[in-house]
């Protein structure tokens, strides 16, 4: 535990931050997102009853999920991954290819762990290799940015539902309980319908317990604008995802 300190950590994060970020509104979203991703593994942690070291470790794997961000950000000017490259990828890299872990971590006895975690917390499945302990944090990971995802989706303010521009490739396969697939998103519609998708792909029910209680999702809804003509399939897929929150993982 004496090379886990979070303090150092959050100051380092905030030293790369302050250096690479142009502080533009999507900065300052991804930035509160990490530091809320953080906390989040702190509480799903408490909730699941593991051990302090797990739950420090849990906190700087929320704290650093994202860190890729804030290059695609000054690069591209987005954080869509299909417009310009994989965050994840690219937060593996500058930590680890480059070797800057140590300036948060003295230990390498994590970076296994948190690079495993950090990689494929935007991935749509998880490798069948991975130990009993990547496992656990890529789920937790995985579980907790979506929670956070649907209130800076919010945030934004730009998403609209109109079921004439809802593709049928994207309706069919959230009705068939999958995952959307980036590249199917045509429209606006779908992207909303992709988020709806993302409650197949909880891992515990301690993190839905955190998705309701921290209201992020009802947020979500109360945001998207959706045109008369559209509120009745809109009712129709938000129902399907409150039954699978009550169903459970």
């Amino acid at each position: 535990m004496e090379n886990l300190d979070y303090n150092k950590i959050k100051e380092e994060f905030i030293k790369y931050y302050n250096k690479v970020a142009g502080n533009t509104k999507k900065d300052i979203l991804k930035y509160n997102h990490s530091f809320d991703v953080a906390e989040l593994m702190v509480d799903l942690a408490e909730k699941m009853n593991l051990n302090k070291e797990q739950t420090v470790l849990a906190r700087i794997i929320g704290l650093l999920h994202d860190i890729g961000r804030f290059e695609q950000i000054k690069k591209h000017g987005t954080f869509k991954d299909h417009e310009s490259f994989d965050h994840a990828d690219y937060g593996v890299k500058i930590l680890f290819e480059e070797n800057n872990i140590r300036k948060y971590i003295e230990t390498d006895k994590y970076d296994l762990v948190i690079a495993t975690a950090i990689l494929y917390h935007n991935k749509k499945n998880l490798p069948d290799n991975l130990s009993d302990e990547e496992e656990l944090f890529s789920k937790m990971i995985r579980d907790c940015d979506k929670i956070d995802i649907f209130r800076q989706v919010a945030l934004l303010e730009e998403d609209e539902f109109i079921k004439e521009e809802l593709t049928d490739k994207v309706l069919e396969d959230f009705k068939n309980g999958q995952l959307v697939n980036n590249t199917d998103i045509k429209t606006k519609s779908d992207y909303v319908v992709s988020l709806f998708s993302f409650i197949y792909d909880f891992n515990y029910n301690e993190s839905l317990d955190l998705l309701i209680y921290k209201d992020n999702f009802e947020f979500f809804l109360s945001m998207i604008d959706v045109d008369n003509k559209s509120e009745e399939l809109f009712n129709e897929l938000k129902k399907i995802c409150f039954n699978k929150i009550e169903e459970g993982v």
